[in-house]
């Protein structure tokens, strides 16, 4: 315990129980043998409290607004979050997209007529097997594509539950891969955010 003499600086006692220091090097305290060597410090109380750090916490208002901002997300995002229906919805919504980009593809590889056509809940897609070609695709089995894995029908199905918003008219990509439509066509599927679009003209297909 260091303590400081008013009158000069001092020195801590190397002993326990030593309660003075002096300004002398060494100075014998008493019978229990103290003596000062360093410069000590008398002004216990002051001392401890300016040893403790400040600390700051948080205002009343910087917790209401943390407060609002969580509720905000709880009742925004975590219903959201917690839908796996959208996450299966948008997956779909990929799938169909990578279809007709597949079926375009088929279509200039092959130089023959593919086909789209929908369900409630899928994509099938069909292709001009005859030779020569007439430009009108023929019915499964002697019309199926394969799948790019080898599959003997290239079908997609959606997850349980999820559907077309509105299910589309089938078409078909010429040898050229221009499509069977004058118009461009919108692809929506409930849940997903983003549409599906086909461009006529060129059959570009694009999801925003």
């Amino acid at each position: 315990m260091l303590v400081r003499n008013k009158g000069g600086f001092g020195l801590p006692c190397l002993f326990p129980g030593c309660g003075f220091c002096y300004t002398a090097p060494i100075i014998p305290f008493g019978a229990n043998g103290c003596c000062c060597l360093a410069p000590c410090d008398m002004d216990k109380s002051n001392s401890s409290r300016n040893d403790i750090p400040f600390q700051r916490g948080f205002t009343m208002v910087e917790l209401i607004t943390i407060m609002v901002i969580a509720g905000i997300l709880a009742a925004v995002a975590a219903p959201r979050f917690f839908d796996n229906n959208v996450f299966q919805s948008r997956g779909f919504a990929d799938e169909v997209v990578a279809s007709l980009r597949y079926a375009q593809k088929i279509a200039i590889a092959q130089r023959r007529t593919v086909c789209v056509a929908f369900a409630a809940d899928s994509v099938t897609l069909t292709i001009d097997s005859d030779i020569p070609a007439d430009g009108a695709c023929n019915p499964a089995p002697a019309g199926n594509v394969q799948t790019p894995t080898g599959g003997p029908a290239y079908v997609v199905t959606a997850p349980a539950g999820v559907t077309f918003a509105v299910v589309p008219a089938g078409f078909g990509f010429d040898a050229l891969g221009v499509p069977s439509f004058v118009a461009p066509l919108a692809i929506n599927i409930a849940g997903a955010t983003n549409g599906i679009t086909i461009e006529s003209g060129t059959g570009y297909v694009h999801s925003p």
